[in-house]
């Protein structure tokens, strides 16, 4: 693990001028990536962080290659000042447009700024928060989404096709446990931090056996027991130290140790032809309905929008992007929730360039009849393998038209494209599940994000899920939290835990065609299991649909 330290925190730059002063735009956890404005955004006492700017450093990447860690390379340094007292973090790495550095444990808890000199030039301020432990996992993506960086007893990483087991001991790894009393320019001496980290896998809590530092400074990893009654492809893993819960991450589980599968989303015999052939080309296609009440002038009316669309994705996997990313979909049956983050620019963490896979022409239009007459979902520009359309209606309007509706669907390409051929795929939408106790929350007026939050319904069809969302943007508007969970449809009711209420910031006031509102939806709906269906040059076809409906309602 003597090269984790650089691995876990490179990721793709650029080469920029370095001839002006030094301009520093953000800092973030390098195992998250998660922008400030979050509850779980500060930088931990001892943790490795990234600076993302300009001139900041040389044109070619130079990274530390030998202890002990320096406080100044390639003519970079990076201090930090909160309270008054000032700190030089520990070098990693240094470019034009991004540092990587560790933060000092001396450094003081609370408010403060960061600078970046280079070449005797320094960097105007930047706002930090700095506290005591805040962990973030590294991730196989390497920008804080997908799944985990875990390890087995045998030092081997978990994936799709080599799972870990219920009663399994696995190496979870990350930064930001809390401070170290020890040298941290060198390798650390492997000792407990016991700062009583908390660790969920789904839903339910693991036995802890160790948390302190790795093998290198700033690493951290946690040591960990799998729980009985877990499994799946996705399954999220969260860790909660000092109140403040984690990235959300993913874990493939099976009973066996082989390849994981998963009622929603790929089969285990697709998985395995990716990772024996080295290629596996999808089709995917989606049809959603999302409808939600919402308060307007002041509480005096209440106004119902709805939006209906479509998508669909062609996807030519390799082994290894399959393996990396966050599935087909972000949605998966889990039993549990995981959490998604979006900033200002409308960057999904995770998002589909997550997925690294290249793109399938299917052809210029796919075509969806129903019951409501035809729709068109015409391919994305530039994007010969994405398509995206609304269904019914031209725009996000109030009382919109219903186009999703229950009974039968077909999806066509017509003539098909250079990489796909025509098909016809065929789609029963059943009929939506019942909220039951959605009133009794909204009479609420708002969610409290430090307690659990039930959820009840009834219906939904035999082998059905539902999947519960709530997503919360801040009051900056910079930054939208997400989180989804999903449940078995016949257990009618769900419990969402406090610990993933917490990684949503409290919502702020939005805008829709004019309508102010607040910044917080609270969503559940059906979630169904994908018809397949087949087609000239890919090796699987998933066709499947969501109808979401809910309320507007802010989270404190």
């Amino acid at each position: 693990m003597k090269s984790f330290i650089v691995f876990a925190t490179l990721c793709a730059f650029s080469a920029l001028p370095t001839f002006a002063q030094p301009t520093i735009a953000s800092i973030v956890s390098s195992a998250t990536y998660l922008p400030a404005g979050l509850p779980n955004s500060a930088i931990a006492q001892g943790s490795i962080f990234i600076i993302f700017g300009s001139n900041m450093g040389p044109v070619t990447l130079t990274q530390v290659e030998a202890y002990p860690v320096p406080k100044e390379l390639a003519g970079t340094s990076v201090t930090v000042s909160v309270g008054g007292t000032s700190t030089s973090a520990l070098m990693i790495y240094t470019l034009a447009g991004q540092v990587s550095a560790i933060l000092p444990s001396s450094t003081p808890v609370g408010v403060g700024t960061v600078t970046v000199t280079y070449n005797g030039q320094t960097s105007g301020t930047l706002p930090v928060t700095v506290v005591s432990s805040n962990f973030g996992m590294y991730t196989l993506s390497q920008n804080g989404s997908g799944p985990a960086v875990v390890t087995s007893g045998t030092n081997e990483v978990i994936t799709l096709t080599s799972t870990a087991k219920p009663g399994d001991t696995v190496v979870l790894y990350g930064t930001g446990l809390g401070p170290y009393s020890g040298d941290e320019t060198n390798p650390p001496v492997e000792s407990g931090l016991n700062v009583n980290a908390a660790v969920y896998v789904g839903d339910l809590a693991a036995a802890v056996v160790y948390e302190g530092r790795s093998s290198s400074p700033g690493l951290d990893q946690i040591n960990f027991t799998i729980p009985a009654g877990v499994s799946g492809c996705y399954v999220p893993i969260a860790v909660v130290v000092n109140g403040l819960v984690s990235n959300f991450g993913s874990l493939s589980v099976s009973a066996d140790g082989s390849t994981c599968s998963n009622p929603i989303g790929l089969p285990s015999s697709a998985i395995n032809q990716a990772a024996s052939t080295g290629s596996l080309k999808v089709g995917y296609i989606e049809l959603q309905k999302v409808g939600f009440s919402a308060a307007i002038l002041g509480g005096l009316e209440t106004v119902n929008v709805k939006e209906d669309e479509g998508n669909a994705y062609f996807y030519n996997f390799n082994d290894q992007s399959l393996l990396y990313s966050h599935g087909l979909s972000s949605i998966s049956a889990f039993s549990a929730c995981t959490v998604q983050v979006c900033n200002n620019a409308d960057t999904c963490i995770p998002d589909t360039t997550a997925l690294k896979a290249s793109q399938l022409s299917a052809g210029s239009q796919i075509t969806i009849t129903g019951s409501s007459g035809k729709a068109v979902l015409p391919v994305s520009a530039g994007k010969l393998g994405e398509y995206h359309g609304l269904l019914g209606t031209s725009s996000v309007v109030l009382n919109g038209t219903d186009y999703l509706q229950p009974g039968a669907y077909t999806a066509s390409n017509g003539t098909g494209g250079s990489d796909v051929g025509a098909f016809t795929a065929d789609l029963t939408v059943s009929s939506p599940v019942t909220w039951s106790n959605q009133a009794t929350i909204s009479a609420q007026n708002s969610i409290d994000r430090t307690k659990d939050l039930n959820i009840a319904y009834s219906g939904g069809a035999s082998g059905d899920y539902v999947a519960i969302l709530g997503t919360s943007t801040s009051a900056t508007g910079n930054v939208t939290a997400t989180f989804i969970c999903t449940e078995k449809a016949s257990a009618g009711t769900f419990t969402v835990p406090s610990f993933v209420l917490s990684a949503l910031p409290a919502s702020g006031t939005i805008t829709v065609d004019g309508v102010n509102g607040a910044g917080g939806f609270l969503l559940l709906g059906n979630l169904p299991a994908s018809n397949t269906f087949t087609a000239p040059g890919i090796d699987l076809g998933l066709f499947t649909a969501i109808a979401v409906n809910g309320i507007n309602i802010p989270f404190k």
